[in-house]
């Protein structure tokens, strides 16, 4: 994606901490002109990132579409949404963090599959306590948990993957819901900033 020099370039002095912007970021410490388009990690702020995580952020940077990395089956759609959330909240980005959330939603809506297991553990372990996100999660979970049951699938195989805070708000966003009188499937586009940061 990013093999041309002045592409990158560009980008990172949008990363650059001497641009007065509200994307006043650290550059990744590879060179220029040496991204690792072949290496699956690199390494930042003594931390490894996986390459197409830190790719498509650099991706929305310049574009501001967050796009589909066309490599992966769809089942790894979230996860990897999810690292790219904890990615910008890693560099404390609301409005790539806000893009992703807005994602997260478009899929569940087109692929009516909800995030749960791997994508809630990377979420949970990535971000504090009434983080957007999290709140995303466990509402799509609370909604859609009957729809699951009735198409034949369950849940349950992932539950084991998920962290044990995840299990406490998923229980009390179950109970929150139980009664509504209106029951929302899917968010839908006129709610989907009440998760943004």
């Amino acid at each position: 994606m990013y093999e041309n020099v002045a592409t990158y370039h560009r980008i990172t002095e949008i990363l650059s901490p001497n641009i007065a912007s509200p994307k006043d970021f650290r550059v990744p410490p590879c060179k220029l002109g040496e991204f690792p388009s072949d290496e699956p990690y690199i390494e930042y702020d003594g931390k490894e990132i996986e390459t197409a995580i830190l790719k498509t952020y650099l991706h929305w940077l310049e574009h501001g579409t967050v796009p589909r990395p066309c490599i992966q089956p769809h089942e790894q759609d979230f996860p990897f949404l999810a690292k790219l959330y904890v990615l910008g909240e890693e560099f404390s980005d609301v409005e790539c963090k806000n893009a992703v959330v807005d994602t997260i939603i478009a899929v569940v809506v087109k692929t009516k599959r909800c995030p749960i297991g791997g994508a809630t553990n990377i979420i949970y372990a990535g971000t504090k306590e009434g983080s957007p996100a999290r709140h995303l999660l466990v509402e799509l979970f609370a909604q859609n948990v009957y729809i699951g049951r009735t198409c034949g699938r369950t849940w349950m195989d992932e539950f084991k993957e998920c962290p044990h805070e995840f299990l406490v708000d998923a229980m009390k966003a179950l109970d929150e819901t139980r009664g509504k009188p209106q029951y929302r499937p899917y968010p839908g586009i006129d709610v989907h900033t009440s998760y943004h940061g």
